[in-house]
């Protein structure tokens, strides 16, 4: 398929069918995450997977509960929450920070651009495995509310690693909208 086309036409879904993903299509959507550009040949990504139903409304309703304590406008919250409860399919996405702990003896100035190098690359990764998806038929949305209770998530799956998303994966219910592009986006300087 033409790249651009398939940009074009992907969004994100937020109600998702109960046809479960395959072992397969999951394997190439991890797979074009993990071929993402590397970062002076690292790679800073960590992806955990999480297919159990049951451990995906927990997380979903420790992040409901984090957003209401926070007072966090409904706006934002519900559709965070609806989608996070209707996904088959997590991926949380972690940076292991592999990158940064070699840069640390250096300059503090060369640190601050490794971290931001290291998230960059790491969305990267995530916007392949979105187009993936998409190629497969499979609908995606990318969520950074869940990172206000980052802590208490990684405890919850052991993980000590930064979390910096998560993906919701389902075969779309209904297809998403795009938004219009906004006009005046490239200054080009001759």
């Amino acid at each position: 398929m033409d790249v651009l086309k398939l940009m074009k036409q992907r969004s994100t879904t937020r109600h998702y069918t109960n046809k479960p993903i395959s072992q397969t299509a999951l394997k190439k959507i991890l797979e074009a995450g993990i071929w993402g550009p590397a970062l002076h040949h690292f790679q800073p990504w960590k992806f955990v997977i999480i297919k159990n139903v049951a451990l995906i409304k927990k997380i979903n309703r420790m992040v409901e509960k984090k957003l209401e304590d926070i007072n966090t406008p409904t706006f934002l919250l519900y559709p965070t929450i609806k989608t996070m409860a209707n996904s088959k399919l997590l991926i949380c996405v972690y940076n292991t920070k592999d990158f940064t702990g070699i840069i640390e003896r250096f300059n503090k100035e060369y640190f601050k651009k490794a971290e931001l190098a290291e998230i960059s690359a790491i969305a990267a990764a995530i916007q392949n495995m979105l187009l993936e998806a998409e190629n497969l038929g499979i609908g995606t949305c990318w969520l950074d509310m869940p990172l206000f209770c980052r802590e208490e998530i990684n405890k919850l799956l052991k993980i000590k690693d930064e979390m910096v998303a998560v993906l919701t994966l389902g075969y779309p219910l209904s297809k998403g909208k795009r938004s219009p592009r906004k006009k005046n986006t490239v200054v080009t300087i001759s």
